[in-house]
């Protein structure tokens, strides 16, 4: 009776490991052939045929509801069409699915969520982004918050923010222009010089990013700076609205 008795163990182990590596290799496949419709449809998304688009991420959820990047895909597309609530939707059925490589998700549902003004919302799938192990630009996440903070008129959350996107990468050009307003508003005027000092290593000014510099010298009533930025200014951009507003 025991021989027989683990007979039947020995078989049924088996049979359970068979039907487990059936099942991996089924989700696999299925997994696959997702991520293949899911290139497809943002390559069509890309083009402008949402229509073509829309069909090839529905078959990428039709063939892995599991497969959290076609939830995240389709969401993004459902924005494009303007339908809101399926976009809300399939964000949190690909972080239901999406397990520990959940930062992407989070990031994107973040900045959702901010254009909705659900700002509180917002912020916490930003944190949470930065928060997964897996996600490889928290960088820009905390940069997210940063602008979403702003758009909530959140200051203080919002230099936080910054601050902590540029402690992990110092080149972020958004985070760098923002701390520089910030500090201007906050007549920071010194702080603000650091920070277009910083911009200007790492990407080239424009009319925008110039004004703000002048504002910024003219703070620090450093003649010979302002001078230098106006004529930038006057130099590189003739025609901008910016150069416009120059007073001498």
């Amino acid at each position: 009776m025991k021989l027989g008795l683990l007979a039947v163990v020995i078989v049924t182990l088996l049979v359970t490991g068979c039907s487990s590596n059936s099942k991996r290799l089924e989700h696999e496949s299925s997994h696959r052939l997702a991520e293949t419709q899911v290139r497809l449809g943002m390559g069509y998304m890309q083009k402008g045929d949402l229509d073509i688009a829309l069909g090839k991420l529905k078959s990428a959820v039709a063939t892995a509801d599991d497969y959290a990047p076609a939830h995240n895909a389709i969401a993004i597309l459902y924005i494009q069409l303007g339908q809101i609530d399926k976009a809300d939707e399939h964000y949190k059925k690909a972080l239901k699915v999406a397990e520990d490589d959940s930062g992407v998700v989070h990031n994107n549902y973040g900045a959702f969520l901010c254009n909705q003004q659900r700002y509180d919302e917002a912020f916490q799938h930003f944190i949470k982004a930065t928060e997964q192990p897996l996600y490889k630009t928290p960088a820009l996440a905390y940069e997210n918050a940063g602008l979403c903070a702003m758009r909530a008129k959140n200051l203080p959350q919002a230099e936080d923010s910054f601050r902590k996107a540029l402690e992990i990468n110092g080149k972020l050009t958004v985070s760098l222009l923002n701390m520089a307003r910030l500090a201007l508003d906050n007549q920071r005027y010194l702080q603000g010089r650091a920070y277009i000092q910083r911009y200007e290593e790492v990407a080239s000014h424009n009319p925008s990013t110039l004004q703000l510099a002048i504002k910024i010298e003219q703070g620090l009533n450093s003649e010979s700076r302002v001078k230098h930025y106006k004529d930038m200014l006057k130099n590189r951009f003739p025609d901008s609205e910016q150069a416009g507003q120059l007073t001498e």
